[in-house]
């Protein structure tokens, strides 16, 4: 399943064609370092109540740290504000890119999170672009299958073996536009393995997830 299929407003960028935005909800703010590891640089902090994209997520295990840390890359816009008491915006900006703690530390003695995902006000429709998309019970690959979405035949996105099209077939009929398979998607997450590069995951329905 690749990314929504119809946007509402014009796209954006391409680095942020995919994003998934995430709201920072540590009155503290969110540091970010340059690696996953907390012994890498620091490199700013994200305020309270911002929005930042999530890039991956990856597992931290060390003996010292009191159990596996969720880390997410992270991608965020610092706006420069007027030597003023009206916090005006001075027109500058920056962008800061680096990694976050998803919870805080156990060893820090805070509990809670430091980043949640925005939830999706409505469900979202994904476009199928592989010939199987697989909807497996659980978040995690491991979990049993529970159904699967086929592309119908003479989909624009398979060519006549059934496998994903180039894109170069000149043909625009229509009908079989109509015809490609359209995912409600209600969120999404990730997976905790493989813990060097956790998956994302679409959560189609309750007990019902498939790969981004």
């Amino acid at each position: 399943v690749e990314a929504p299929f119809e946007e509402a407003e014009p796209p954006p960028p391409q680095h942020q064609r995919y994003a998934w935005w995430w709201k920072v909800t540590c009155p503290a703010g969110a540091v970010v370092r340059q690696g996953p590891h907390l012994h890498t640089a620091v490199i700013g902090t994200v305020p309270y109540g911002a929005h930042v994209q999530v890039l991956q997520k990856v597992v931290v295990v060390h003996p010292q740290m009191g159990g596996p840390l969720r880390r997410l890359r992270i991608r965020a816009t610092s706006y420069g504000q007027n030597d003023n008491d009206n916090d005006d915006y001075d027109g500058t900006a920056t962008v800061i890119e680096g990694w976050c703690s998803e919870c805080f530390n156990p060893l820090s003695g805070q509990r809670g999170t430091i980043l949640q995902p925005i939830p999706l006000a409505v469900p979202v429709w994904y476009r199928q672009v592989q010939p199987t998309c697989v909807v497996r019970r659980g978040i995690e690959l491991n979990s049993p299958i529970v159904r699967t979405f086929e592309l119908p035949p003479g989909n624009p996105d398979n060519d006549d073996n059934g496998q994903p099209s180039n894109g170069n077939d000149d043909d625009d009929d229509d009908d079989e536009t109509t015809r490609m398979t359209m995912i409600p998607v209600l969120s999404r997450t990730y997976t905790q393995h493989p813990i060097q590069n956790c998956l994302q995951r679409l959560k189609l329905a309750p007990r019902a997830y498939a790969s981004h």
